[in-house]
Parts: structure tokens; C-alpha cells; sequence
């Protein structure tokens, strides 16, 4: 196999780990985080007019590290989530928010899997280490003149992604 065909066949693998990745961190979070809550994943319209408090998940990044022999694919993953909670809610509701996400999200370790597929069997793990939060309104915030307080956590991870044989 050429070195493009092999470079071609990693980013093809990497793509559809990404898709893997997000879809089972999605499913993961519905199962986890507080139902009162609605989350909204990428591509989603949203009228957050309507919402007191809400979340917005998404897989921000990943990225392949150098392919390894064994049938083992490693991606760095970075994931996002924005916490956003009107004002005139109860007092210490982003704060609980944020505990609840953090909890969810961080030292944790997903199964991957390929839902396109009857069963939808494992291809994969997700390690997330520990959760960054910035809380991000402050007086001078385009959220905090509308009277949203907005809080962003941030986890990064390593996927492991196991080649399947399709055929």
C-alpha cells in the first residue's frame, strides 16, 4: 500500500471514530445529565428564548495520533460543553449545574460504539480526564447584559479505536 493510500485510510478511520465518538458521548450524557435540562448537540436550532437554563455539547476537536501496529487507533479528543442559566433562576443553579456536568464527564471512561450497525457493538473506549470549568460571564459579557450566566467545561481524552473487520 502507497504512503497516500495508508495516510488516506487513517484520516478515513478518524472520521468515523469522530462520528463514533460524538454519537456515543451523546448517548452516554442523555443517560447521565439532569433531564430537567435540555441539551443541545451540533446542528440542532435552538430558540434559548424560551429556555431558563440549557446545555450545548459537542466533540470540539480530535485528532489522530501517529497510526500503531495492533489494529489500535489513538485520538486525542477534546470536548465542550457550555452551561448557560438566566439569572432570575434560583440562586447556586449554575453552580449545581456545573457540579452535576463535572461529575459527569470528568475520570470517566465511555464505550464507544457504532450505532449505524445492528447491536451497536463496541469499536472503542473514551478515557476523559478531569474537567476544566471558566466561568465566563462577567459584567462586560454579551450574556451577562442579557442576564445569562454562561460557564464552559472543557475535557480532554484519549480514544482508543478498535479496527473491525466489516466484510
Amino acid at each position: 500500500m502507497s504512503n497516500e493510500a495508508v495516510m488516506h485510510a487513517n484520516q478515513t478511520i478518524g472520521m468515523q471514530g469522530s462520528w463514533q465518538i460524538e454519537s456515543s458521548l451523546q448517548s452516554y450524557w442523555r443517560g447521565q445529565f439532569s433531564g430537567e435540562v435540555p441539551t443541545y448537540f451540533p446542528g440542532m436550532l435552538v430558540d434559548h428564548a424560551r429556555q431558563s437554563r440549557w446545555a450545548e455539547l459537542w466533540v470540539q476537536s480530535s485528532r489522530q495520533r501517529k497510526a500503531r501496529v495492533g489494529g489500535i487507533r489513538l485520538l486525542d479528543v477534546s470536548v465542550v460543553l457550555h452551561l448557560f442559566a438566566q439569572r432570575n433562576t434560583q440562586p447556586g443553579v449554575m453552580r449545581e449545574l456545573v457540579d452535576e456536568a463535572v461529575g459527569v464527564l470528568s475520570l470517566k471512561t465511555l464505550v464507544i460504539r457504532d450505532f449505524r450497525r445492528t447491536g451497536g457493538p463496541v469499536v472503542g473506549y473514551l478515557k476523559l480526564f478531569e474537567a476544566q470549568t471558566r466561568w465566563m460571564s462577567d459584567q462586560k459579557s454579551n450574556e451577562s447584559k442579557l442576564g445569562v450566566d454562561h460557564t464552559v467545561i472543557t475535557c480532554e481524552g484519549l480514544a482508543q479505536m478498535i479496527e473491525l473487520d466489516v466484510s
